[in-house]
Formats: C-alpha cells, structure tokens, sequence
C-alpha cells in the first residue's frame, strides 16, 4: 500500500495544519490559532531518541505543575490585593494585583466569550493557567508572556487531544496526539505536524514505529501500521 493510504488512515491530512475553527479575535491580546500572543520566541531541537520519551516527558509534566500548584497555595500573597476590573468593552478581569499590574492568580473574561484562568505576571498570561476559546476548545498548561508553552494539553471540541511540547504556540518536540476514533501518534513534531520519529497506531493493528515529513508519512520503520 502507497504512503497516501498510510497518510489518509493515521489522519496527518486531516489533521495537517491544526487550526482552531472558533473565534480567534476572542483575545485582546491577538492570540493567533491554536495560540496566545507571540511575544516570546523559543526553539526547541529535535530528539532522535523521542519515541520513548513523549510520554516520559509529559508524565515529568504533569508531576512538576502539580508540584508547581501546591506551591502556590504556600506562597503568602505579600503586596497582592484582590479586585474586579470592568473595562470599557465589556472584557473583565477577577483577581490579584500589584499595584495598577495584573498580578498573581486571576480570571480575564473576553466580551467575545474566551476566558483566561491562571497565573498573571506584569499583565500578562503567564506560569500555570487554562485558555477556553469561545467554541470550548481548552488549553491547559504552561504560559511565558502570553505564548502557551513550553508543555500543556490541547483540547479540541471535536474530541482530539494534544498533550506535549508547544514552541509559539503549535505543536513542536515531543507529544502525543489522539482522536476520538482511538487513533494516535506519541513522537516528535515540528512547526505544529509531525516530523521525525514516532509512534502510529492507525487503529487497523498493533502500534509501529514511523519516519514523517511535516505531516506526511515517509516510511514505516516497523510494521505496517
């Protein structure tokens, strides 16, 4: 069978350029799909050994934020006080402050449905936090100056989920994306597709191992998927 066969069955083309279908103007800040704002920059080099280590790295994930979580509430609050703020378009934000600085732990609510929950720095999305777009789509994780990232799990309506390493806000590094139809792919990815080394399970057999191109399957390394 030709790779376009392979390709159809895992679900690269479908799934190739992973935009959120909702209301991207939901934040004020300009968040682009699947995105907050790109203020920040990162980059974050390949790992020839990913395979193995896309769970492993977001298991070491989920135990850090929880860490990271149960500090917070040992943290006294010296300087923070607590307030609404009402802006003159309808956005909202519930929280701490420092000062005139959104600051701490809050919720921003958008006039146009989305919501930001989480951690706060000098006004921006920043530490631990969730991001509900206007359709439901949720991101849950780790934000530096208002780009979701470095590690959080994406949540689409349509039931497909992302959990892993973003770079500017798309999928890059190691992670795992599944869909509801129980078809998945743990492995490395690149620019939001994926590119590398990884794990595919089409669903129509066992696990195998698999080379990709940005989103295009090159070859099965093991098996035939």
């Amino acid at each position: 069978m030709g790779n376009q066969g392979h390709c159809a069955a895992c679900g690269c083309d479908k799934d190739e350029n992973q935009t959120l279908h909702g209301d991207h103007t939901d934040c004020k800040l300009a968040p682009a799909p699947m995105s907050a704002p790109q203020i920040g920059r990162g980059s974050r080099g390949s790992d020839p050994d990913a395979v193995c280590k896309a769970q492993q790295s977001y298991e070491h994930y989920r135990q850090s934020r929880e860490q990271h979580r149960q500090g917070l509430g040992q943290q006294a609050d010296a300087g923070l006080e607590t307030r609404v703020e009402e802006l003159a378009d309808g956005s909202r934000y519930e929280g701490q402050f420092r000062g005139k600085c959104r600051q701490g732990w809050g919720k921003f609510s958008w006039a146009t449905g989305g919501s930001y929950e989480g951690q706060f720095e000098s006004n921006n999305m920043h530490g631990d936090g969730t991001y509900t777009w206007s359709d439901g789509s949720t991101y849950t994780g780790l934000w530096q100056s208002n780009n979701l990232g470095p590690d959080g799990v994406m949540k689409w309506t349509d039931g497909r989920v992302y959990e892993g390493h973003f770079v500017n806000g798309k999928k890059h590094g190691e992670g795992r994306l599944s869909w509801p139809d129980g078809r998945w792919y743990s492995g490395q990815w690149e620019g939001g597709k994926q590119h590398g080394v990884g794990l595919t399970c089409t669903g129509r057999g066992p696990p195998a191992k698999s080379q990709w191109d940005h989103g295009k399957l090159v070859k099965w390394l093991e098996g035939d998927g």
